[in-house]
């Protein structure tokens, strides 16, 4: 959410749990057609590697955009001092 300007931070989060929400039910789905065709082990471990590959890539996306420029991170400060009253 750093990367997103503030106004648009609602839209963005409701958009994204829209679309997480929206394909929830096909995870059970895929699971249960993956494991009665290729096999149990072969669906988990297919599974267990998608797992590890997107945190992978999260942990490069989050060390790219993660650290903000010291101008940024004290209005950050700034702002949320006012937010908190």
């Amino acid at each position: 959410m750093r990367i997103t300007p503030p106004q648009l931070q609602g839209r963005v989060h409701s958009g994204s749990g829209f679309l997480s929400q929206a394909v929830a039910p096909l995870g059970p789905v895929l699971a249960g057609a993956s494991s009665h065709t290729f096999g149990l082990t072969p669906t988990v471990t297919c599974a267990a590697t998608a797992v590890v590959l997107l945190a992978i890539s999260g942990a490069f996306v989050a060390a790219q955009y993660g650290a903000l420029p010291h101008e940024a991170r004290a209005a950050e400060a700034r702002r949320v001092e006012v937010w908190r009253g």
